[in-house]
């Protein structure tokens, strides 16, 4: 019986040795899973509008960002501040503002495996610095829309997109881009490369897609949420700004 007792504890307390190694493997997984994304604070997917945005930006609601609704007013680009690398080529009154070189020297690897450097952005009015995953849904519906953007102000605005996935699908991305047309001059690459922290800082909101966009050295404007096709009028007021 004594026996009989001692097996059966001591079958208990491997039983329950088990489940200890299962859930601490487990809490191992997780945590590592979502430490790359807590570098940043946490990341949720933009939802659908909440409510109209007004000038300056896309509103917030209950901590949920807001993209842009389809009949909602086009924000103006606001300016949050220098980033400290400006330039102060501004121009003759009533002149356009010129071609100005990336305001931050890096060097990655693209999407494709290629060596990329600020350089390869060439020297544009406006820069377009897009934060986006392969798991979010409103990224990937906003793709098309931002390679005709690419195609059609590719002379005048660089295309730098940042993404929070590359070193997990990489191959997902290049399908999501090639499938909608995407030019080679809107460069993709890891959004948490150290030499890229001075530019992923203006894009960590916390919200997915996020897109800040430069002018001058400064930024003009950050954007939560996926505004698509509505980039077209934006880009073209920034470009014709006097």
């Amino acid at each position: 019986m004594k026996k009989t007792q001692k097996n059966t504890l001591t079958f208990i307390i491997s039983g329950l040795a088990v489940l200890i190694v299962i859930a601490v493997l487990l809490f191992i997984f997780v945590f590592s899973k979502g430490a790359k994304q807590n570098s940043g604070g946490s990341i949720q997917t933009a939802q659908p509008p909440v409510s109209t945005p007004s000038a300056g930006g896309p509103s917030e609601t209950a901590g949920t960002a807001a993209p842009p609704s389809s009949s909602g007013p086009i924000p103006e680009p606001t300016n949050t501040g220098s980033t400290g690398n400006e330039n102060n080529n501004t121009g003759k009154p009533g002149e356009t503002a010129s071609p100005l070189p990336f305001p931050y020297s890096f060097e990655a690897v693209d999407i494709y495996g290629n060596t990329v450097t600020e350089k390869s952005l060439g020297e544009k009015e406006v820069f377009f610095l897009h934060f986006w995953s392969t798991w979010c849904p409103p990224c990937i519906g906003e793709i098309p829309d931002l390679a005709k953007l690419a195609l059609a102000y590719g002379d005048r605005v660089g295309f730098l997109g940042l993404l929070d996935d590359f070193d997990t699908n990489s191959s997902g991305a290049i399908s999501i881009v090639e499938s909608a047309g995407m030019p080679d001059s809107f460069i993709m690459v890891d959004a948490y490369l150290p030499v890229l922290e001075p530019v992923f800082k203006m894009l960590r909101t916390g919200y997915l897609p996020t897109t800040v966009l430069l002018y001058k050295g400064e930024e003009a404007g950050t954007y939560i949420g996926a505004y698509g096709e509505k980039y077209a009028e934006i880009l073209d007021e920034l470009l014709n700004r006097q």
